[in-house]
């Protein structure tokens, strides 16, 4: 062992035995430097059992929690909306988990860090909330978020894997959302396709104009 490493030990503890403390010695999993003391009771939801050396000293339990207090965002809506998307993944005793991560749906590991989520994702705009777009039917993650209006929400809402997608100078939705935007119903875009017609004629040429034609 280094000599310095090895004083301060002794130092630290006051003990000549610095194979036992060596032995007992835990640092907190935070990378704070700080050591951990044995814990005084018993919680299993924690992985805390008592007589056993905590994993993190009071107050860093959580990394995203440290990260928020360290940047006085613990009240803000951005951390907020962390903790939501978290608890909708991962607590089985979440009323949305079925929605989210009882359909397979997670948070990426990156994302499992306060810090990282807010480095990629930055504050929620007022009136704003998270959002998984374009795909909705895959996890948070960087590239797959945004922070989006209602409205934005609801129209991004979950589409089934039969529902058909259609991608359109690189940006994919629902049938359903391009008949919206482009002001022709949808049954009639579907059939357009199905008679041979490219997607940015289905889209743009008129009804009026197109009829019962199939393409030329």
């Amino acid at each position: 062992m280094n000599k310095s490493i090895h004083q301060k030990i002794q130092q630290l503890e006051g003990l000549a035995d610095t194979r036992d403390v060596t032995e007992s010695l835990k640092l907190c999993e935070c990378g704070c430097g700080q050591r951990t003391k044995k814990a005084t009771y018993t919680k299993p939801k924690r992985g805390i059992k008592k007589g056993e050396y905590l994993r993190f000293v009071r107050g860093h339990q959580f990394r995203g929690f440290k990260y928020a207090l360290k940047h006085g965002m613990k009240d803000t809506r951005t951390y907020q909306a962390w903790v939501g998307m978290k608890n909708r993944c991962l607590n089985k005793n979440n009323k949305n988990y079925a929605d989210y991560g009882g359909r397979g749906i997670t948070v990426c590991e990156r994302w499992l860090t306060f810090e990282n989520f807010y480095a990629d994702m930055g504050n929620a705009p007022l009136g704003l909330t998270l959002d998984r777009y374009p795909n909705n039917d895959r996890n948070y993650e960087p590239g797959n978020c945004r922070w989006a209006t209602r409205k934005e929400q609801s129209n991004n809402q979950r589409v089934s894997k039969t529902a058909k997608l259609i991608t359109y100078q690189g940006e994919t939705l629902p049938l359903a959302q391009w008949a919206k935007r482009f002001g022709i119903n949808k049954e009639t875009i579907n059939s357009r396709l199905s008679r041979g017609w490219t997607i940015e004629r289905a889209f743009t040429e008129a009804r009026s104009k197109a009829g019962r034609r199939g393409p030329p």
